[in-house]
């Protein structure tokens, strides 16, 4: 009896220290902490709500990294049709945009760099 009792604790102590501590996807834990969050994306196109004001909105702007010029386009959001094209050639900046350049309520604004559509955003605003 006594060597029965025995093998039986050396058994038990033998599956407790060689078992992993794992996850229903066999990962350990070392293995669940190395996992890193998804950065956020990054916002190239924003409206400056703080300066609005009944006459003018300001927009901020960033191109990607390695554009170095690029055009805000502003289009009707119930047509498609596009109302005023403004040219920029830096990287990082800030336009102020009067309302009085528009018949309508509001806009959506595109930011394009190179050609290619890299941003929308759309700004209400009241004539």
């Amino acid at each position: 009896m006594k060597n029965i009792l025995i093998t039986l604790i050396f058994s038990i102590i033998a599956f407790v220290s060689f078992g992993q501590n794992t996850d229903e996807n066999g990962r350990t834990e070392s293995q669940r902490l190395a996992v890193k969050a998804p950065t956020p994306p990054e916002v190239f196109l924003t409206e400056m709500k703080e300066v609005k004001t009944s006459t003018s909105f300001k927009l901020n702007y960033s191109l990607p990294e390695g554009k170095s010029n690029g055009e805000i386009k502003f289009f009707n959001p119930s047509k498609d049709e596009e109302l005023k094209s403004i040219k920029i050639s830096e990287r990082k900046g800030v336009i102020s945009v009067s309302t009085t350049d528009f018949s309508v309520k509001g806009v959506v604004v595109g930011l394009y760099a190179d050609g290619i559509l890299v941003e929308t955003s759309r700004v209400s605003f009241t004539q």
